[in-house]
């Protein structure tokens, strides 16, 4: 039981992750304002992992 629920609160921070990540990547389709590269998608998820991490942490 304790898991399943650990598999399902993963795959929703999977999600909300890359639905953030998706955010500048269709921006730089549509303009030349945000212009990221590998490293900064990169950076930016190792960051929001981070946040994960912690806030499972702290709520538990």
């Amino acid at each position: 039981m304790v898991l399943q629920s650990t598999k399902k609160r993963l795959a929703v921070w999977a999600l909300v992750i890359s639905a953030l990540l998706m955010i500048p990547l269709v921006a730089m389709q549509f303009t030349n304002e945000v212009n990221w590269d590998v490293s900064d998608f990169a950076i930016m998820g190792s960051v929001l992992i981070a946040i994960a991490m912690i806030y499972e942490l702290v709520a538990r």
